[in-house]
């Protein structure tokens, strides 16, 4: 008769009053499969540590394409630069700015872009890959993998928002960040190494509590604060 096994990983039991000559081969397999088990639990565990993530505006203007000439005639919010990709609603996708014709210290004046095309004067945001670009529904790529939990929080300009969708190394804000807005910043847990550098300026005064530390690893304390004045620790 086969000897029994434990109900949820199938380990050999050794037959009580069975011959004692199988027992030790019995135990070390049972036991080298628990290392094994054990071991690969170990390795699929990441510590977590603070993290801030933070993109600063990119532009917003007003203005048309004619060839590879961009002319801008008004900006809205930030400095248009080099570098920044365009997006609006007649751009050809991936579109980005090369260099500065004529332009005063605002951005307004004529630019050179990397595609030929027609646009008509219509609203063009820009941006690098650590801006956003304001007033488009957008996804940010992050570089680290935020975990859901513990939650992961995203503010405007230290106000935090809701309704925005995290997704692996991504984060999308399907109605765009509204133009004026200057910061973006992202606060929670990932598996990789973080920045720790995580202040009370981060989060919205309307908010109520600060979060003056954040824990680096598991357990660790983190200090509640409002006002200055600690509430509590957690």
């Amino acid at each position: 008769m086969a000897d029994p096994t434990t109900p949820n990983y199938g380990f050999t039991l050794p037959t009580v009053g069975g011959d004692q000559d199988v027992w030790g081969n019995i135990l070390n397999a049972d036991l080298n499969a628990i290392d094994s088990a054990l071991n690969a639990v170990q390795n699929s565990v990441q510590p977590y540590v603070a993290n801030r993530i933070s993109f600063t505006q990119g532009a917003s203007f007003v203005g048309s394409i004619s060839g590879t000439t961009l002319t801008i005639t008004q900006v809205n919010s930030g400095l248009p630069a080099v570098g920044q990709t365009l997006y609006g609603a007649g751009v050809a996708g991936g579109t980005t700015l090369t260099g500065a014709i004529s332009t005063d210290s605002t951005g307004v004046g004529t630019w050179t872009v990397s595609q030929s095309q027609a646009v008509a004067v219509e609203a063009i945001a820009s941006a690098n890959a650590t801006q956003f670009a304001p007033g488009i529904a957008l996804t940010l790529t992050l570089g680290v993998e935020f975990l859901s939990d513990p939650g992961t929080l995203v503010f405007f300009d230290g106000e935090m928002q809701a309704d925005l969708v995290m997704s692996g190394y991504t984060l999308s804000i399907p109605n765009g960040v509204p133009v004026g807005v200057r910061t973006v910043t992202i606060i929670g847990a990932t598996s990789a190494t973080g920045t720790n550098t995580i202040s009370p300026s981060d989060f919205a005064l309307s908010f109520g509590v600060w979060f003056n530390q954040l824990p680096t690893t598991p357990g660790a304390a983190g200090t509640f604060w409002n006002n200055g004045k600690t509430l509590a620790q957690a």
